[in-house]
């Protein structure tokens, strides 16, 4: 297990799956113990953010899609 905080690091952890593997972020409730896989889920991109130091970055969040039958 890595931890990853850049998109640089996602891709070198990343690099050697192809486009049929599939990605589940794995929540973890920190009193129960309790993982839930989440399956789909969304990308939120947020540009423009600008760090303490000045800096702006962009920012990828990986959002809790609710699985609901229509």
């Amino acid at each position: 297990m890595k931890k990853v905080t850049t998109i640089g690091e996602l891709r070198k952890s990343i690099s050697r799956y192809n486009d049929d593997d599939i990605v589940v972020i794995e929540t973890t409730d920190l009193v129960t113990g309790d993982a839930i896989d989440l399956y789909p889920f969304y990308i939120d991109e947020i540009n423009g953010l600008r760090v303490s130091s000045g800096k702006e970055i962009n920012e990828i969040r990986l959002c809790q899609l609710n699985n609901i039958n229509k």
